[in-house]
């Protein structure tokens, strides 16, 4: 956060294209491991003993796609300084992860209704579960 702050300071205070691309770089950046972290949290990115092989598959499939298209974003954008589609292609990104995090909350309500615990859902508002990845893991009592 502290990068994305610097780099929109700069870019407000003296605005070029390199301050620019400091500005949009940390965003895109961040969003791209927000994805990555909300996929950790649901336990797909690595074969564990509760996920499945289609679910690890997808979420590595689905981190493929997003890094293509971070990178393509970028190329696109210092290259060309096309910042159009550098816009088209964020607004998708950022709608894979708005749609990644409503599946953790989803499954944080399923794992609730399942008896299964949850700590975020028993005790704080289940928006915590957007802001803080790591009490999305689901414990499981016995």
């Amino acid at each position: 956060m502290l990068a994305v702050s610097f780099g929109s300071a700069t870019f407000h205070a003296l605005p070029c294209f390199f301050t620019q691309l400091l500005d949009e770089l940390p965003m895109v950046v961040l969003a791209q491991l927000y994805i990555a972290a909300l996929l950790n949290a649901r336990g797909h990115l690595l074969q564990g003993s509760d996920a499945s092989s289609f679910n690890s598959n997808l979420s590595l499939y689905v981190l493929t796609v997003t890094a293509l298209i971070t990178i393509t974003s970028l190329g696109v954008y210092v290259v060309y300084e096309a910042f159009e589609i550098f816009v088209h292609l964020f607004t998708l990104l950022i709608t894979i992860v708005v749609v990644v995090a409503g599946s953790v909350v989803r499954q944080g309500y399923r794992e609730a209704g399942k008896g299964r615990r949850n700590t975020v859902v028993e005790g704080e508002p289940i928006s915590s579960l957007l802001c803080c990845t790591e009490c999305v893991r689901v414990s499981y009592s016995n």
